[in-house]
């Protein structure tokens, strides 16, 4: 887990709500493609949220390998 993946997941998730807010703030002022924005930032947090998991959850099995052989 480099720092420069965490700044990207980070930032992607920073992205994703800012287009659901932007998209929320444009629907009050009856803004007519208010809807998709929110739908794209809901999407792009849903991914962002997908990957990361993702990668935590390999992260996880390669220390629990890496604790397995200091046991050893």
């Amino acid at each position: 887990m480099t720092s420069r993946t965490n700044l990207i997941i980070n930032v992607m998730y920073a992205l994703s709500a800012f287009t659901v807010l932007l998209g929320a703030f444009l629907r009050i002022i009856n803004y007519t493609n208010s809807n998709l924005l929110i739908i794209i930032g809901f999407v792009a947090g849903a991914l962002t949220i997908c990957y990361d998991s993702i990668r935590l959850k390999r992260r996880i099995k390669q220390l629990e390998e890496q604790l397995k052989l200091k046991e050893k």
